[in-house]
């Protein structure tokens, strides 16, 4: 939730910088870059405790492992199985090394 409060604020952060440079006199692709740097710069110097949030939000939705889609765990058993049957065909015709 922390991720979507941060980015909602930055977004608001650049949209008001735009206005702000709108009404200065800054027009067309010069203004978006403005604004775009004056909104980072911003929220660099007041955001930082909304983006450690953010950040610890994020790393937890990377660490928690994803759902197994139907039917994934049936196919990564059978690939096992495979792996195993062909690990010990390779290893039969093998002899044993004398150093």
């Amino acid at each position: 939730m922390a991720l979507v409060r941060y980015s909602l604020i930055r977004l608001a952060l650049l949209l008001v910088a735009a206005a702000i440079l709108y009404l200065v006199g800054l027009r067309g692709a010069l203004l978006w870059i403005v604004a775009v740097v004056v909104a980072g710069l911003v929220a660099f110097i007041v955001l930082p405790r909304f983006h450690d949030k953010a950040a610890a939000d994020l790393a937890h939705l990377v660490r928690r492992p994803a759902p197994p889609l139907p039917g994934e765990d049936e196919a990564h058993e059978d690939g096992a199985h495979e792996d195993e049957a062909h690990g010990d065909e390779a290893h039969e015709g093998q002899s044993p090394r004398t150093a």
